[in-house]
């Protein structure tokens, strides 16, 4: 009699579908989340020092200085998702998937750099939040884009079961790496750290 039965080792196989182009999809989202885990856990507060900093002369306490400019920085993101959404897709639909995340990476490399020059200036932190909620908006139309041409369907539950495990350990791992980088070092270099990562 074996020592063992077959069904016992029948483990999970785990792997994305052959499609290349669902590949590339994947890890680029894994590696976006890599950066967004690092970085957009950090932002509340950089945004709040910020507001202290820039509102000291008006009269907000400083508690209400910080949290009016995170609460006007992502009002101003989901405003520009809003407007922008159906005029992206249609853009994405257009142009092509390639171009469209071509020029959302550009939009968000931009967006990094104002914030490493936005320490004093609204202004900078102003068009920080336009890029952001302009690069989301058209990372988001041309992902699903691409997932709804090249899904399978026998596939497609495993294949996002699997990125969301990913996703899942990244966000546990992700925001000590950008903690250490702004403990040791300054938010100036994890935004750095983030605009070089999205290049």
């Amino acid at each position: 009699m074996p020592l063992h039965r077959s069904h016992h080792l029948h483990l999970p196989f785990l792997r994305v579908d052959h499609n290349k182009e669902l590949r590339a999809l994947y890890i680029m989202r894994v590696l976006r989340d890599l950066v967004n885990q690092s970085t957009f856990f950090f932002l509340p507060i950089f945004l709040y020092k910020s507001g202290i900093s820039l509102f000291s002369h008006s009269q907000l306490n400083d508690f209400q200085s910080g949290l009016f400019l995170i609460a006007a920085y992502f009002f101003v993101v989901r405003f520009v998702m809003l407007l922008t959404g159906i005029g992206f897709g249609k853009y994405t639909a257009r142009a092509g998937v390639k171009q469209a995340f071509i020029f959302s990476y550009l939009l968000r490399a931009l967006m990094f750099a104002c914030l490493f020059f936005a320490s004093n200036s609204l202004i900078m932190l102003l068009v920080a939040a336009v890029l952001d909620g302009l690069n989301a908006s058209l990372f988001w139309s041309s992902y699903y884009t691409l997932l709804s041409q090249h899904a399978s369907k026998h596939n497609i539950g495993k294949d996002l079961g699997f990125i969301q495990t990913l996703l899942q350990a990244i966000s546990a791992i992700a925001p000590a790496l950008g903690g250490a980088l702004a403990g040791y070092f300054g938010f100036d270099t994890l935004f750095l750290f983030a605009l070089a990562a999205t290049i």
